[in-house]
């Protein structure tokens, strides 16, 4: 609509084309009520949008107001929707008959108070809490175009002091902390000087564990390597616990990165732990 249009107008130009381009369109209200009558119409940041504090601009009347208590509201909405380092933008217009609205909690008149104040809010709660899930679910992520190299040569020291010395201006490198593994196999980032490709080993017909359980017999008990029965109970009390989806989560994963100071990010086909 022709106002829906001039509304994303203005706040594309007071906040910036980011804010507007990851706005969701919200609409509420409770005409089948008898206590009060009340049309909400405006937009909320989606689950794309990132920003480290709120910002909420709020119409009551065609009257620029603060309502606290429905700040919070959705704030906590979103706390507990989306991931807590997103912050929403949010813009509303609320119509309430006149009477409903009391402009005397604050000296300012700048903060109100509206009766039927917690129908109200539960009722924008609820529409906010919809839409964001929507949202979450069709949430996008950039992506960063990565050429295909077959193989990467290791650069020894020499190597690159005489490189920086041939090439009189500066190589447009990636920074490390944006490189993003895609593939486990492949090295990534400043390892390639310190990768060290040793030729592969042939056993024959012997695994790793295989040999680990050799190596302990023979250590514990050279001569009597067979009556080692806690050993043999203690590996297949692992075999028949073992969880076959998470070992193979955890075998075919690809490390992208750290999350945070505790948690790391791992890749497994198209799903991120």
């Amino acid at each position: 609509s022709v106002a829906t249009s001039y509304r994303l107008d203005a706040i594309r130009c007071f906040y910036g084309a980011m804010v507007a381009r990851n706005l969701i369109k919200i609409e509420a209200s409770d005409d089948g009520s008898s206590s009060s009558v009340f049309q909400m119409n405006g937009f909320i940041s989606n689950s794309n949008y990132v920003a480290k504090k709120i910002t909420m601009v709020l119409f009551i009347n065609d009257r620029l107001v603060e309502c606290n208590a429905l700040k919070r509201a959705i704030e906590v909405v979103y706390a507990s929707t989306l991931p807590k380092a997103s912050k929403p933008f949010i813009y509303m217009s609320i119509s309430l008959p006149p009477e409903h609205v009391d402009v005397n909690v604050h000296p300012t008149k700048r903060e109100v108070s509206l009766l039927n104040q917690e129908v109200i809010i539960e009722n924008i709660q609820s529409v906010v809490e919809s839409k964001l899930r929507n949202s979450n679910e069709a949430r996008t992520f950039q992506e960063q175009m990565v050429e295909d190299s077959p193989s990467i040569p290791v650069v020894t020291s020499k190597d690159a002091h005489l490189n920086s010395s041939q090439s009189g201006s500066k190589s447009q490198k990636v920074p490390v902390n944006k490189i993003v593994r895609t593939d486990a196999l492949d090295p990534v980032g400043r390892l390639h000087a310190y990768l060290q490709v040793k030729p592969p080993k042939h056993t024959e017909g012997s695994s790793g564990l295989a040999l680990v359980r050799s190596s302990v017999r023979q250590r514990r008990n050279p001569k009597e390597t067979a009556d080692l029965t806690s050993i043999h109970q203690l590996i297949n009390d692992i075999d028949c616990n073992c969880h076959s989806g998470l070992l193979d989560i955890v075998r075919q994963c690809s490390y992208v990165g750290m999350a945070d100071g505790v948690f790391a990010l791992v890749q497994h086909n198209t799903h991120l732990y």
